[in-house]
C-alpha cells in the first residue's frame, strides 16, 4: 500500500488529472500527470487497473498491491513535489516479477521527465 502522503485520494484531484493531464505511454503501463495547484505538496499517484485488463477484482487488487510496492521503491528518485499522478495499468502483470514492473516504471517517469536528478 502505498503511504499516505503518497496517495491522490479526492475525486476532484483524480478528474481533474484525467482532464488536464498530459499522458505518457510506456508498455505496460499509462502514466497521466498535472501539476498540483500547490507547488510545495508532495508527489502524489494513485493507480488504475482497468476491468479489461482482469475480470476478477481480486487479481486487479493483487495488482494493484504489486503496482504499489514497485512505486515505493522508486519514490526516492522522483521529483518530490508539485505533481499528481494517475498510473493505468495497460497489460496484463502477473508473468512480471516485481523489479520488472519497477524497472517499467522508472521508464515512464523518466519519459515524463519526472526523476530527480540526484
Amino acid at each position: 500500500m502505498l503511504p499516505q502522503r503518497h496517495r491522490l485520494r479526492k475525486e476532484k484531484d483524480i478528474q481533474e488529472v484525467f482532464r488536464r493531464g498530459r499522458s505518457i505511454r510506456s508498455s505496460p503501463f499509462i502514466l497521466k500527470v498535472h501539476k498540483a495547484p500547490d507547488p510545495n505538496s508532495q508527489f502524489k499517484v494513485t493507480i488504475v487497473v482497468p476491468v479489461r485488463v482482469f475480470r476478477k477484482a481480486s487479481m486487479r487488487n493483487y495488482t494493484k498491491r504489486r503496482v504499489s510496492e514497485a512505486f515505493r521503491q522508486i519514490s526516492s528518485f522522483l521529483k518530490s513535489s508539485g505533481w499528481h499522478g494517475v498510473i493505468v495499468v495497460d497489460e496484463d502483470l502477473k508473468q512480471r516479477k516485481l523489479n520488472e514492473i519497477a524497472k517499467s516504471l522508472i521508464e515512464v517517469f523518466r519519459k515524463a521527465s519526472l526523476l530527480s536528478s540526484t
